[in-house]
């Protein structure tokens, strides 16, 4: 797929920051049926010439699918790769784009850093798909036995765009900078990620269109 050295400002407005507690699931609502909205051939990860010395194809940065699912309360996404414990083990991103066809400006990304100094997974939106504010840190992991990264977002975040998504982006990258980034309060209290704190080598990308409806599933 496409290879691009990209900072994270002009993706984004800001950097991931602070490391994640234990994931929460609040609500008594059955959860929905995992999902997979989009999938995407292994083998096809790599950086090229933007970043000599590297693998052709990085396995821990090589899309294979997303997966939503959750509670009417959370929504839970997963990023699954080809093998997490090969290839570069430190300076990772993975980014998962969501949001509707039919309400443009309510887009939403969902990030996990991993960084020598940790890991952090936050949320930015609701914005274009090529432009998102920072929205706040949510809960996440990055698990090497199942090949996943997830995170899991509060419902409540989401407002109106809660509903239904149907349009979907992705892509891993080699990261060079921290988890950590300057933080900030908004007037309800919310932590916010801060300003950039890295520039990103894209690996690899995904898209898909499958339509997803919180608390039912796919349809």
């Amino acid at each position: 797929m496409q290879r691009a050295i990209v900072s994270v400002a002009s993706l984004l407005s800001g950097m991931i920051c602070l490391p994640a507690t234990a994931a929460t699931h609040a609500g008594s609502a059955a959860a929905a049926k995992p999902c997979v909205v989009w999938t995407d051939p292994s083998g096809d990860a790599g950086v090229s010439a933007a970043s000599p010395g590297q693998p052709a194809n990085d396995p821990g940065l090589d899309l294979t699918a997303g997966i939503l699912s959750g509670k009417r309360s959370t929504l839970d996404l997963t990023v699954k790769v080809a093998d997490l414990r090969s290839g570069v083990q430190v300076g990772r991103v993975w980014q998962f784009s969501f949001g509707s066809s039919q309400r443009d400006g309510a887009y939403y990304s969902v990030i996990a850093s991993e960084q020598a100094d940790g890991e952090a997974f936050a949320i930015y939106g609701p914005g274009t798909k090529q432009n998102k504010p920072a929205l706040a840190n949510v809960t996440g992991s990055i698990d090497p036995t199942t090949n996943s990264i997830s995170m899991q977002v509060p419902m409540r975040l989401l407002g109106p765009a809660a509903g239904e998504f149907d349009s979907y982006t992705a892509y891993s990258a080699r990261s060079v900078g921290t988890s950590g980034a300057l933080v900030s309060n908004t007037p309800a209290g919310q932590t916010v990620v801060g300003q950039p704190e890295s520039t990103d080598v894209v690996s690899d990308t995904a898209s898909g269109a499958r339509t997803f409806t919180a608390g039912r599933g796919c349809s």
